[in-house]
């Protein structure tokens, strides 16, 4: 009715919910795997006295603590980006430094913008609200913490109808991811 392919529209759905499901299992291991130190802990509660955007400012030193800890275990990079649950995402977007120019929106796991011209920032809904992941991501294969490997593309099965005259189609990938570094990422977390 509208000239719109039905199986078409179903496999872009199908393969964007599927790279979705891939994204987050990939930051969730990078926040589960990261070896660069102990967790950084910052706490939202402003001291008496200081305002809370300029409290939520102090986030910035604790993210500099990160970056030192990930150059002090490789001795050769400084994070490039934060991921972060929503609650992390809230601070960071109050910061002066932020820069949303460029983000779009999205789902599940999205760009949100820069912090400091230094660090891109994403949000990850499926990670704990007040937990956050620092790391580096280089231009080459040498420079890897993390590697994610996919040996079959998404495939999908033919249409089968069902003795109701419904249909299903199933959808799948298969891909090896492995930690190769872990001293490239360090978590962390905000509390009250």
């Amino acid at each position: 009715q509208y000239g719109e392919d039905a199986t078409t529209l179903l496999a872009v759905q199908a393969s964007g919910e599927i790279a979705h499901e891939i994204d987050t299992e990939i930051i969730l291991d990078l926040y589960n795997q990261a070896g660069a130190g102990a967790p950084l802990v910052w706490s939202r509660t402003a001291p008496i006295g200081v305002q809370l955007i300029d409290h939520y400012d102090t986030f910035w030193a604790k993210l500099a603590e990160g970056d030192a800890a990930i150059f002090g275990a490789t001795q050769r990079f400084n994070p490039n980006f934060v991921c972060c649950g929503i609650n992390v995402a809230a601070v960071i977007q109050v910061m002066r430094n932020f820069d949303g120019t460029g983000a779009a929106g999205g789902v599940g796991p999205h760009f949100i913008g820069t912090l400091g011209g230094r660090y891109k920032v994403y949000v990850v809904p499926a990670m704990p609200a007040d937990g956050f992941v620092m790391g580096y991501k280089g231009n080459n294969f040498l420079e890897a913490g993390y590697v994610y490997a996919p040996y079959m593309p998404v495939l999908s099965t033919d249409i089968l109808t069902l003795a109701n005259m419904t249909g299903q189609q199933g959808y799948a990938t298969s891909y090896g991811k492995k930690m190769v570094n872990s001293k490239l990422y360090i978590a962390g977390k905000i509390v009250d």
